[in-house]
C-alpha cells in the first residue's frame, strides 16, 4: 500500500459485500465493506485501524460484526 504525505485516496467497494466465510467454511454469510488504498496517510491509516478496519495488501475491509457468522475481534 502506498503512504503518501499529503492524501489519501480511497475507492469504496461496497457496503455490507457477502462472502464465504474463510472460518467456518459457510458460503454468503460473512460481511464486510471494503475499499481499495491507491494511497494512503500514516494519520488515515492509524485512523482506520482505530475504528475495526483491516488490510491485505491494500485492500482495507471492516467486518459487519452484527451480520458476519464468525465476528472477527481484534487480540492486541
Amino acid at each position: 500500500m502506498p503512504l503518501t504525505n499529503d492524501v489519501s485516496i480511497l475507492e469504496f467497494y461496497g457496503e455490507n459485500e457477502r462472502y464465504r466465510c474463510g472460518y467456518c467454511k459457510s458460503s454468503d454469510t460473512n460481511y464486510s465493506d471494503g475499499m481499495w488504498a491507491h494511497g494512503l496517510t500514516v494519520q488515515d491509516y492509524q485512523d482506520l485501524i482505530d475504528r475495526g478496519w483491516r488490510r491485505s495488501g491494500c485492500y482495507c475491509y471492516k467486518p459487519t460484526m452484527h451480520l458476519t457468522c464468525c465476528p472477527m475481534y481484534t487480540i492486541k
